[in-house]
């Protein structure tokens, strides 16, 4: 209940009273439960996703690499959690500005959704839209807009409108230099639901 309260605290920006409750939340669960225990993996995933709000980003790093790091451990590194704690890593690198450390994640990433729960999975289109705002971030604009559209055009055929991905994708720079064919792609992209920073 004490982690559902800090949620709660989080959620109406009252951090003075949230951090504390986190912080001694996934203490106590290291202690009962160990470093290994899903209910601390995710305690640890909470407090790491309060410190940025708080202007402690750096702490923020350092505990998504060391959730990261234990969910690779200890669940695999395709488990739905650990491709979320890899997301979450990822997007803070590229609110520091560490631009070129979240590509490498965010890329990693949509690898392995693609290859997991395919194209078209709503997970993937997420680390699709992260990679392609993180281009953008970094001035590749080239890459954001091939990146865009290839997760646009997934997203179409998820929803059943095939016919738009077809455009898109004819319309996709990368596929004509690559093939020179007409355009048609291969998707490369997908996985399962990250879990949302603060659960």
């Amino acid at each position: 209940m004490r982690n559902n309260l800090a949620g709660a605290y989080q959620d109406t920006g009252d951090l003075e009273k949230a951090l504390p409750l986190l912080e001694q939340t996934l203490t106590d669960r290291r202690d009962v439960l160990g470093a290994d225990h899903p209910d601390t993996l995710t305690s640890g995933n909470n407090l790491a996703s309060a410190y940025p709000d708080a202007g402690r980003l750096d702490e923020a790093i350092d505990l998504y690499k060391q959730t990261l790091s234990d969910r690779e451990r200890f669940l695999g590194a395709n488990h739905p959690h650990t491709l979320s704690a890899r997301n979450n890593l990822a997007t803070a690198y590229q609110a520091a500005g560490r631009l070129d450390e979240a590509l490498s994640l965010f890329k990693q990433n949509l690898a392995d959704t693609q290859r997991l729960l395919g194209s078209n999975h709503p997970n993937t289109l997420l680390f699709g839209m992260n990679l392609a705002s993180t281009y953008e971030a970094a001035g590749r604009l080239d890459e954001a807009l091939v990146q865009w559209q290839q997760t646009l055009a997934a997203a179409y055929r998820a929803a059943g409108r095939e016919e738009d991905a077809a455009t898109l994708e004819r319309e996709d720079p990368s596929s004509q230099e690559d093939s020179g064919d007409t355009g048609n792609t291969e998707d490369t992209e997908g996985l399962d639901s990250p879990e949302p920073a603060g659960t």
